[in-house]
């Protein structure tokens, strides 16, 4: 069974690039892709996801505030994908991995392997 994906990235690049790597593992499916949290966060509520993709930096409602915001009782997976190691802080703790921008495949091959 494929597992549902939600990709959270206001860089149209960055989104498109997750999802073509998302097209390249025959385990996920991009369900959503959506460029601020406050999309996110409405999607997230009215749909069940295995794999959220979320960067950090979003306009209004940004990555660290978008992960309180989730219930620690859902079951989908937290990978945290950001340019800015430097900003994660103890957002990485409520994550299950993290990618660093630009997304290659052999690290997106290996988070997803380490999830699935």
């Amino acid at each position: 069974m494929k597992k549902k994906c939600l990709i959270v990235d206001d860089d149209l690049i960055a989104r498109k690039s997750l999802e073509r790597l998302c097209h390249k593992m025959p385990h996920l499916q991009v369900i959503g892709a959506c460029a601020d949290g406050h999309e996110a966060l409405s999607m997230l509520e009215n749909q069940q996801f295995d794999i959220v993709f979320l960067d950090l930096d979003l306009p209004g409602i940004d990555g660290k505030q978008l992960l309180k915001h989730l219930p620690p009782s859902q079951s989908q997976h937290v990978v945290l994908v950001t340019s800015k190691v430097e900003r994660l802080n103890g957002a990485a703790a409520r994550a299950a991995a993290v990618l660093t921008k630009p997304v290659s495949h052999e690290q997106f091959k290996k988070v997803i392997g380490q999830l699935l």
